[in-house]
């Protein structure tokens, strides 16, 4: 059931836009480990 949404592409799109995609496959998690996971894939956003 991973990508069913169509992706939003307006970022993309823009003039010097600066994102990442994160893709995770949340099938079998909870909500603490998907955000353990993105939190783990860009660390230099959560950074404390």
């Amino acid at each position: 059931m991973v990508d069913l949404i169509p992706e939003d592409r307006t970022i993309r799109q823009a003039t010097d836009a600066d994102y990442r995609y994160v893709g995770v496959d949340t099938t079998g998690l909870d909500v603490a480990e998907t955000v353990r996971r993105i939190r783990a894939a860009i660390p230099e956003v959560y950074a404390e």
